[in-house]
């Protein structure tokens, strides 16, 4: 009995073959996933001191700036948004609606808003020429103070938008986020058609910016110390309230890249657990299944158990983890 449970596993490991070490793997990409964090760069955050004409710091030492943001002059895009008052940036993103590729198993061309250009060698799938430039823009006033600390804010952007108000004027009747041209509508466009979408961040609004001290001034380029793993920008850019906000903003950010990654290490998870399971069924039926009328409930119980397994196990994980 011994013997023979000992060469069910042997044939059970001998057909499972490179999934038992992307199933070990794929584990511990969901553990590392799960228990990391930029703690570093929150602490870094949490400590760095607030910036004081009086008070000395060490050179390149991490300050941040948290005041009310004013600004003096108007915002203008030169096109719809004329003399805007009380805006530090204004964020205008212009899409097409184009064919794109979709890679794949199954490669397929799909309709889809980009707000870059694509030209494709294919003639069925060719899209027209844009007739403007597409891509996101910014627009800053004559100057931008927070406090009384003048910011350059020709590099700045923000860590959050509100939906810009468009006049009544320029609104479009089916879609008010949208200012729409073309030959559709904006639920049904057309190829060539093009979507132009406002949004902003207000002035006279408590605001907190990062900066490096230095002899010279306050430097507010990027510093690779700082640098977030998931991409956020530390430097360069307005955060709306105060350090606090500010690292809630780093862990939203986090946690959403966090979901991704366990769903992208889970949906192989489940890969592997449809293997062990059709190898199972297969050494319990080694003759196969001839009855077409029990191969589709077979088959529906093979992937119940599967996702059943994934389910439980990615729960028993991520509750083990939250001891850590």
């Amino acid at each position: 009995m011994q013997q023979h449970n000992q060469n069910k596993v042997s044939i059970f490991i001998y057909h499972s073959g490179i999934y038992i070490y992307a199933f070990i793997l794929i584990i511990a990409g969901i553990i590392i996933n799960e228990v990391s964090s930029e703690t570093s760069l929150h602490k870094s955050i949490k400590i760095s001191e607030e910036y004081n004409d009086n008070n000395g710091y060490k050179e390149n030492s991490l300050v941040h700036l948290t005041d009310i943001i004013s600004s003096q002059g108007i915002v203008s895009d030169n096109e719809f948004i004329f003399k805007q008052k009380n805006i530090i940036v204004l964020k205008k993103t212009v899409e097409m609606y184009q064919w794109k590729l979709r890679l794949g198993k199954h490669s397929s061309y799909q309709k889809d808003w980009e707000s870059r250009y694509i030209n494709h060698n294919d003639k069925l799938h060719r899209n027209p020429i844009k007739i403007r430039n597409l891509g996101i823009f910014y627009y800053y006033p004559k100057s931008v103070h927070i406090g009384t600390v003048p910011l350059p804010m020709q590099t700045f952007k923000s860590s959050s938008y509100i939906q810009f108000q468009l006049e009544e004027s320029i609104k479009d009747n089916r879609n008010h986020h949208y200012i729409f041209l073309g030959g559709g509508t904006i639920n049904s466009p057309d190829i060539g058609d093009i979507r132009i979408r406002y949004q902003g961040y207000k002035s006279n609004q408590t605001t907190t910016v990062f900066a490096t001290f230095s002899k010279n001034g306050l430097l507010f380029k990027n510093d690779k110390n700082y640098t977030s793993f998931y991409g956020t920008n530390l430097f360069q850019t307005l955060y709306k309230g105060n350090i606090d906000n500010v690292i809630d903003v780093y862990i939203d950010n986090e946690n959403s890249y966090k979901q991704i990654f366990n769903l992208l290490l889970s949906l192989g998870l489940f890969m592997t657990f449809l293997k062990f399971t059709i190898i199972i069924f297969n050494m319990a039926n080694p003759k196969g299944i001839k009855s077409n009328i029990k191969k589709y409930p077979t088959l529906f119980l093979v992937i119940l158990i599967s996702i059943i397994g994934t389910y439980l196990l990615n729960k028993i994980i991520l509750l083990g983890t939250s001891y850590f």
